[in-house]
């Protein structure tokens, strides 16, 4: 792993709310992703904006990375879950998310680059 901090920006992903009404499930739009590495202290931070139905919602996460270059997000200090990895020396990463809301759930995944 690099040692340093590394900021990420939102590059590409796809999200789905699970509309607990009724079930359906609805594409939602991502942006204004922000994703932080720091490898000296082994943590993460990253941040998101889901366009739902009602309106924006942000979303955000921290949590630890592994040795292997795995991250998980702390539910204490989290809005959604996250589980990812980390690739190319860092240069690179992505995870897939989830997070329960008002109107139901969210699910996406998301690609991360310089």
């Amino acid at each position: 792993m690099p040692r340093g901090t590394v900021d990420l920006n939102y590059a590409a992903g796809e999200a789905w709310l699970k509309n607990s009404a009724n079930g359906a499930l609805l594409p939602v739009a991502l942006s204004q992703g922000e994703l932080q590495l720091d490898f000296d202290r082994r943590q993460f931070t990253t941040q998101l904006e889901a366009a739902l139905p009602d309106g924006a919602h942000k979303l955000h996460a921290q949590g630890q990375i592994t040795f292997q270059g795995d991250f998980f997000s702390d539910a204490r200090n989290s809005s959604m879950n996250v589980s990812g990895v980390v690739a190319q020396q860092g240069k690179e990463a992505g995870y897939i998310f989830d997070s329960r809301l008002p109107v139901g759930s969210l699910y996406g995944a998301t690609y991360w680059k310089p």
